[in-house]
């Protein structure tokens, strides 16, 4: 589940890919 979306997303620190 990759979604365009920050930390919020899954919790982790990882850059929205859009």
């Amino acid at each position: 589940m990759e979604t365009p979306r920050t930390t919020e997303d899954s919790g982790t620190p990882r850059a929205s890919p859009m």
